[in-house]
């Protein structure tokens, strides 16, 4: 398979540090819709992951751990290791905006995008599960299948004339899954009869269903039966209960395999600091914050300017109350005066008789 091609079993998907939001409905859609996915708590244990699963899709959400330049560093490490430089990576934020994008592209490679997942979840799914159908995460394959010829609690028990028979599974989906049976039931076994009331043991879950036989194939171990789930009688919730036993009997195949392999201890956040990279960030943090003082600077300066350009009404409205007032004042000082000028005339002529009887 040449670089550019998507394999024909599809891929892998991994989702690096997922938040809550991520695990709880993306993920969740995601399995319920068959695809393969797994989880990856930290970048320490990330790589180790990774090289056992080199054809695989990473979606990492950069909105903890580590610091936005500190995760292009520890992308671009990628293309420096043979087992990883193939992986398809993408970026998952409710943060990064697109002047901060527009740097990540340039700086790394990021096949699969940088998707915001701060606004509908709807959409976001339908976006997620977009660019993982570009890049052939199903490929050929419609179900999701777990391998558990080594999982003894793998079991499943029928019973037929008072005889209970006990069948290996050897692999499973949401659809079929595989059984070697029992050498006493190779003769009543043929195609398309039905199994019913089986009881299948997948770990601490016991699930009763009808299967039909579909197909058969000898093998050096004995007959290998295929089942169908009975669609008529089989409700979507023990469908579901399959789906929750395949995804964690995957996922812990996927850890127990790095159980011994030393965790990540490369300093990605020192090395973002030598890089452009940071710079360029903090360059656009340092303008964004300048354009807000600025603008918050021109809003307060035409605040004030309206403030000293609109008029008092509460002196305008009382400056004509005021005129009218001294004009009353006035008019009555003058009135009094007039009023007292008659008793002042009489007072002088009755001291000037007083005078003229006392010279007499």
């Amino acid at each position: 398979m040449s670089e550019n091609q998507n394999p024909e079993f599809g891929r892998k998907i991994f989702f690096l540090n997922p938040s809550y939001k991520i695990r709880n409905h993306i993920i969740t859609e995601l399995r319920e819709n068959e695809y393969e996915v797994y989880e990856i708590e930290s970048y320490k244990y990330a790589k180790n992951i990774l090289r056992h699963n080199p054809d695989s899709i990473l979606l990492l959400n950069t909105d903890s751990q580590l610091n936005l330049p500190a995760w292009v560093a520890f992308i671009r490490t990628f293309s420096e290791d043979k087992l990883l430089k193939n992986i398809k990576i993408g970026l998952l934020s409710e943060r990064i905006e697109q002047e901060n994008a527009d740097l990540i592209f340039d700086a790394a490679d990021i096949e699969a995008g940088i998707t915001s997942i701060s606004g509908d979840l709807t959409k976001v799914l339908e976006i997620i599960k977009s660019i993982l159908d570009m890049h052939g995460a199903k490929g050929r394959r419609n179900y999701v299948r777990y391998s558990c010829v080594n999982d003894k609690t793998a079991q499943m028990f029928w019973s037929c004339n008072n005889k209970m028979h006990q069948f290996k599974i050897l692999d499973i989906s949401s659809a079929t899954l595989a059984a070697r049976i029992p050498s006493t039931l190779s003769a009543q076994l043929t195609e398309g009869f039905v199994l019913y009331d089986a009881q299948i043991v997948l770990g601490t879950r016991v699930i009763s269903m009808n299967l039909e036989t579909y197909l058969f194939k000898e093998t050096p171990h004995g007959k290998v039966v295929i089942f169908l789930y009975d669609s008529k009688t089989t409700p979507a919730n023990l469908k579901t209960m399959i789906k929750l036993f395949i995804s964690q009997s995957l996922q812990k195949h996927i850890i127990s395999a790095i159980n011994n392999e030393a965790e990540d201890t490369a300093d990605y956040i020192t090395m973002a600091k030598q890089d452009s990279l940071s710079r360029a960030l903090e360059e656009v943090k340092t303008h964004k914050k300048t354009e807000k003082n600025t603008k918050k600077n021109d809003s307060d300066k035409s605040d004030t300017s309206d403030s000293s350009e609109t008029p008092d009404e509460s002196e305008h409205s009382e400056e004509p109350s005021t005129t009218a007032e001294a004009e009353d004042s006035e008019e009555s000082v003058k009135s009094e005066s007039e009023d007292k000028n008659p008793e002042s005339e009489e007072n002088e002529e009755t001291s000037e008789n007083k005078d003229n009887a006392d010279n007499e």
